[in-house]
């Protein structure tokens, strides 16, 4: 228990519950959110696997899946994943501008991935391997693309996230409390804020709502990276053995 719950009064207590709680459902929602994405992605791996059986012209398809192309989209996410993690271990110790230096290597990492999965398609449909030519084809840009638009959503949470650190700093704990919102974070962690002589805060310290939606977009991240490592394997791999 920190001197600021101590001392604080019995309004202030239960700001602090409520945003703690209110932080807690957020994230427990948000893994809801995951499972159903999970169960998209496994049926989706389903439809591929059977259209992988049933098709009679996947030997001569499996071949355009290359580990050229494949390679550096894989190190390309990898190497996010791990820029996004530093990002998290930051913002936990409460250095703001180094999160949002390991957001950016993240954004510019996930960037790169995407266009490289872009490559990848256009070429496959530029040699006459489009989805529209056989199933097992048609499953194959519909996993790799439902992936691809989940990393593009997760770009965008990046750059909302990276600029809401940068340009609004530890004011951005609003989380629906209105004009307690002061009082309900000093509540939470009297040393969030750095303070001048005069008691007034200084901006260096993400806020406990902005490392909650960091976190949560952690896990959204990971859950992508464990995706593609479960594509490599099942979509990727058999083409190249």
């Amino acid at each position: 228990m920190t001197d600021a719950l101590i001392t604080a009064d019995h309004g202030d207590e239960a700001d602090a519950e409520t945003a703690r709680r209110a932080i807690e459902e957020k994230a427990y929602g948000f893994r809801l959110c995951l499972v159903s994405d999970a169960i998209i992605f496994a049926l989706l791996f389903a439809i591929f696997i059977a259209m992988t059986r049933d098709a009679a012209d996947v030997s001569t398809e499996r071949p355009l899946l290359r580990l050229p192309r494949i390679f550096p989209e894989t190190m390309l996410l990898l190497a996010s994943s791990a820029t996004l993690g530093f990002a998290s271990i930051a913002a936990a110790a409460r250095q703001r501008w180094r999160a949002i230096i390991w957001l950016g290597l993240t954004f510019v990492l996930g960037l790169g991935f995407v266009v490289t999965e872009i490559l990848e398609l256009y070429g496959m449909a530029a040699a006459h391997a489009g989805p529209w030519q056989s199933g097992f084809l048609s499953a194959f840009f519909t996993l790799i693309g439902a992936h691809g638009a989940h990393v593009s959503l997760g770009l965008i949470w990046i750059a909302l996230l990276g600029g809401e650190l940068a340009w609004r700093g530890p004011a951005l704990d609003h989380d629906g409390f209105g004009s307690n919102r002061s009082k309900t974070m000093s509540v939470i962690d009297s040393s969030i804020l750095e303070r001048d002589a005069g008691g007034k805060p200084l901006h260096t310290h993400p806020a406990p709502g902005a490392v909650s939606r960091l976190h949560r977009l952690s896990l959204f991240w990971h859950f992508l990276v464990i995706v593609w490592i479960s594509i490599f394997a099942l979509v990727y791999l058999p083409g190249l053995l």
